[in-house]
């Protein structure tokens, strides 16, 4: 699961680097007697005045001495590959994706360091030993766990794998040495939920507080599964069930500590139609960027920059329409009504349908231009809103159109951000006061 030294990609003229003789497509393999696996533990090895590095170049590995600059840049660009997975998981969105996208949306990473930096999820199903004792020796906490169950038999189904794959040890080989840890659980009917899933929650509760947190989330299916094991998403009498299922376990744990932690998903609420939690239920909203608790922050952020606008009329009458995935749409039109009375305004909520996944992937982050092109045709001539949720960090869609493009072709679509004070201080542009 780790590298093989640290790639040099690129070094600045001039630089201590260069001085030394480092050139690109050398690669650091040790610092200061140990192993360098990727740019954290050289960045750890290397807080010292003086670096003693081996570098492998060709055949060759080569000796270097150098002082620690005082600023420590030593003007290298490094080249760090994620660490790829080798599982099979039945449910893998990886393996749902049609070809023809750019490379990197086939990537499927289980690389710990994608987890401690930006909170990617990854099974532990191939760290050894020596990975956990990494782990904790540079202190990669928080890290992010795909649990899925603590049974061996059903970790193994789901992940595709034909040997049994225990993760309750190698979770308490971590918590043991002070390694904070956040799980989900991918729900897949009739395999990993109750009562299986019962007995996977009472094993994680003896984790607490080292495992902070815990999603359930049902599992995603596209309509690009050719060759890939039958699923079936869940039916609203599941979903039903599920909800029924874990509030009797919650019930029957309370007082256990961790039992507040676990979490079902927000869109298990938005398919049955019931309402969020409340903020208290979220606790520190540790599961955000894993669709818990998201629904939340955005009626409360949206409804608080509301409230504080004084009611009246818009200064602009003109229409404007607000595009969102089919899931979230009920929950926005709630939210726009009560602006449009207080305000007197005139904005709608249009629930995009997905067809370039299909129409059982419903949120806004995984529709595409394909999705979206059609009302942005229609309303061409109409003040129209899109989250940039539908964009990636190098401001792509799924099928690879640019923002700027789409800003260029329709000059009317305004791009923001997906949070609910993000739209409400949009719409009060439209007001005569100033916004909030």
């Amino acid at each position: 699961m780790l590298g093989k030294g640290l790639l040099v990609s690129g070094v600045e003229p001039g630089s201590v680097a260069e001085r030394h003789g480092i050139r690109p497509g050398d690669r650091i393999i040790a610092c200061n007697g140990r192993v360098v696996h990727n740019d954290l533990d050289f960045a750890f090895n290397r807080a010292c005045d003086r670096l003693d590095l081996a570098v492998r170049r060709g055949g060759d590995t080569i000796k270097l001495h150098i002082a620690s600059p005082g600023d420590g840049s030593l003007g290298l660009a490094y080249d760090i590959p994620v660490q790829c997975c080798r599982n099979h998981c039945m449910f893998c969105f990886v393996d749902q994706m049609p070809p023809g996208l750019r490379e990197s949306l086939y990537v499927k990473d289980e690389d710990i360091r994608q987890s401690f930096l930006y909170g990617a999820y990854v099974t532990l199903a191939d760290a050894g030993p020596y990975e956990l004792d990494y782990i904790a020796a540079y202190r990669l906490s928080p890290l992010y766990v795909s649990i899925h169950a603590t049974s061996p038999e059903v970790r193994a189904r789901l992940l595709g794998r034909s040997e049994k794959l225990s993760v309750v040890a190698k979770l308490r080989a971590l918590v043991d040495r002070g390694i904070t840890l956040h799980g989900q659980i991918v729900l897949v009917p009739g395999i990993n939920d109750f009562p299986v899933l019962a007995a996977s929650l009472d094993t994680l509760l003896d984790f607490y507080p080292g495992l902070q947190s815990l999603s359930l989330v049902p599992v995603g299916i596209t309509r690009h599964r050719a060759g890939l094991p039958r699923l079936t998403p869940y039916t609203t009498c599941q979903l039903t069930a599920l909800v029924d299922g874990f509030t009797r376990w919650r019930n029957g744990r309370k007082g256990v500590a961790g039992s507040d932690r676990v979490y079902l998903a927000d869109e298990i609420y938005l398919a049955l139609g019931r309402p969020v939690l409340p903020a208290a239920a979220y606790g520190d909203f540790a599961q955000l960027d894993n669709g818990v608790g998201m629904v939340r922050c955005f009626i409360d952020s949206f409804t608080r920059c509301m409230e504080q606008l004084p009611a009246g009329k818009s200064r602009m009458r003109n229409a404007l329409i607000v595009l969102t995935g089919q899931s979230f749409a009920p929950v926005l039109r709630r939210l726009i009504a009560r602006w449009n009375t207080r305000f007197t305004d005139t904005v709608s909520v249009q629930a995009v349908t997905n067809t370039f996944f299909g129409d059982t992937v419903t949120v806004s982050g995984l529709l595409t231009y394909q999705d979206v092109r059609p009302h942005l045709d229609r309303h061409a001539r109409e003040e129209t809103l899109l989250p940039d949720s539908l964009f990636n960090c190098d401001d792509m869609t799924i099928d690879n159109i640019a923002q700027k493009t789409l800003r260029t072709r329709y000059t009317r679509l305004s791009i923001i951000p997906s949070g609910g004070r993000e739209l409400a201080e949009h719409l009060s542009l439209r007001l005569q006061e100033k916004a909030c």
